[in-house]
């Protein structure tokens, strides 16, 4: 079993493999577990299938698992075309007939027919799934995000019926040609029979194999977006026991949670946005937006934010708040306050802060001591500070944050990983993997950026560019399993250097200059760099 990573949204697991053969052998074995369970619990048990091109390692694998019982099972398909002739090789029957049905003895095959009234087989099927309650089903997802047939325009997850009349989308049947099932998008049917959602979601176990970077997209929105119609497969995240088995390919997408902070493309919020779903990211990080300092957004400012990341699906995942980056006999109460109440309303889990700008007078005795008066406030309001370090102040590496943070043990106060930062930092700490093994032990959330070091300076460039090994540090987090968001902070800018006085208090409309051309590229690398990540996988 070559498992690249695991991951849980909600209550769907999800499992990605190194390639689609090892996709299906570790899905059929995952189904012949669930299968002896159920023969176990019950006489007989039914059991629903998806047919598709992306199903055959699994069906492949689990005809030949050794201990099935078969002839104690009923089989169902889940959809069907209207209008195809009885012997057509896309017909969903007779490609599983070949795949499956033909291959093991089960107790009984329930095919759904296109030929004769589509109405007549829907109260058919509908009829023998009310006598045979799926037990076990076994489904794939499209390129639009459906289930069976039941494609965005078409998807009800209250819908009263069980198998219905469906209008096919085209998207759904270019697939069909994608797939080389049929010639040209003319020949694909525009209805078919199929079972509705909650006819494949009152199923107690579903396992969802789906494989190849056509599905890229599909994949990313059922496991990392919003819950809705519009990816009618993001309800298995509401499902209880529902495995969903990808390769890399499929997963390229959620195989990092992706962030930007929003001052690094521009000030304007609404813009920052399209460019963060532009590059499949989950979230974004607040700075400053609109000129505006983030502990001093408006109420107005903090609703039009809500509904501007509602719209388009994505979360804030952090407040990168400049607290504690102030003189050490500051007093940041205020800011703390203002800071949290932005936080909770935002629905950010993460503050950020700093350890004071150089100083004789900083200890880690004293940070240690202020950093606990927070921990009450952070506690109450369900909110965690990260600490991030930073050449300017006193805390500087990967090194002296694990210092402290092992000092201060507190759950409510960790650590921002930033190999970029590494590059700035007087110490000469090597970011990966030094910096990163000291440090790995605090990390909830990470920034990337990258710098090289000229003529005694050190400069900011494009994002994969300058003297981080960002792909032994990306494949790190794959092998630890990382499942904190990724956040791009470009500090770079394509055709100007950023002044020390704008990379020591970054934020407002002169930083975001050029910044939606900069971050596009960075965004750009990013996907490059996991792209080869992926094929060296493989």
């Amino acid at each position: 079993m070559s498992l690249i990573k695991k991951i849980n949204s909600d209550n769907l697991n999800v499992g990605v493999y190194s390639s689609r053969k090892e996709m299906g052998s570790e899905a059929a074995r995952h189904c012949a577990k669930i299968i002896k369970k159920l023969l176990n619990e019950k006489e007989n048990i039914n059991m629903l299938f998806a047919a598709a091109p992306s199903q055959n390692e699994f069906l492949s694998s689990l005809i030949n698992e050794s201990g099935i019982q078969w002839e104690r099972i009923r089989a169902f398909h889940m959809d069907e075309y209207i209008g195809l002739c009885a012997d057509a090789p896309q017909s969903f029957g007779n490609f599983l007939n070949n795949a499956v049905f033909s291959k093991v003895c089960f107790k009984e095959i329930f095919y759904i027919k296109s030929k004769g009234s589509a109405e007549e087989q829907c109260k058919r099927y509908e009829s023998l799934i009310k006598q045979y309650p799926i037990d076990l089903a076994c489904i794939g997802i499209g390129e639009n995000g459906h289930i069976a047939f039941n494609d965005p325009h078409e998807a009800d997850f209250n819908d009263r019926k069980t198998v219905k009349i469906v209008n096919l989308d085209d998207i759904c049947r270019n697939q069909q040609v994608n797939d080389g099932c049929f010639k040209n998008l003319d020949s694909v049917p525009k209805q078919a029979i199929t079972l509705t959602i909650p006819a494949i979601t009152n199923a107690p176990y579903i396992i969802c194999t789906v494989p190849a970077a056509s599905k890229a997209n599909a994949v990313f929105n059922t496991v990392r977006g919003k819950i809705g119609e519009n990816c009618p497969a993001s309800i298995l995240r509401a499902h209880k026991n529902t495995e969903m088995f990808c390769d890399i390919y499929s997963a390229k997408h959620i195989l990092f949670r992706k962030s930007v902070i929003t001052d690094e493309i521009s000030q304007d919020f609404e813009t920052a946005v399209k460019l963060a779903k532009k590059y499949n990211l989950e979230g974004v990080e607040i700075r400053s937006v609109w000129d505006t300092a983030p502990e001093a957004l408006s109420e107005e400012q903090i609703s039009r934010i809500n509904n501007i990341l509602e719209q388009n699906g994505l979360k804030a995942v952090g407040l990168s708040s400049s607290i504690f980056k102030c003189n050490v006999k500051e007093d940041e109460t205020i800011k703390i306050e203002k800071s949290i109440n932005v936080a909770k309303k935002l629905g950010c889990k993460y503050i950020r802060c700093f350890s004071f700008w150089k100083d004789n007078n900083y200890s880690d005795d004293m940070f240690t001591e202020i950093l606990k008066g927070c921990e009450d406030k952070l506690r109450d309001n369900g909110l965690i500070m990260l600490l991030e370090f930073d050449p300017a102040v006193n805390i500087t590496n990967g090194r002296s944050s694990a210092r402290l943070l092992k000092r201060l043990n507190s759950p409510f106060i960790q650590a921002i990983w930033d190999p970029g930062n590494d590059i700035y930092e007087p110490f000469k700490e090597i970011p990966y993997p030094d910096g990163y093994n000291l440090i790995k032990p605090f990390i909830r959330h990470i920034h990337i950026k990258d710098a090289v070091k000229k003529e005694g300076k050190t400069v900011g460039v494009a994002f994969g560019k300058g003297e981080v090994d960002y792909k032994g540090q990306l494949k790190a987090l794959l092998n630890d399993n990382y499942d904190g968001f990724v956040s791009m902070e470009t500090h770079y800018k394509k055709e100007i250097a950023i002044s020390e006085k704008m990379l020591k208090n970054p934020g407002g409309k002169e930083f975001s200059y050029l910044g939606y051309e900069s971050t596009e590229e960075c965004l750009q690398n990013l996907d490059g760099l996991i792209d080869l990540i992926m094929e060296e996988t493989v």
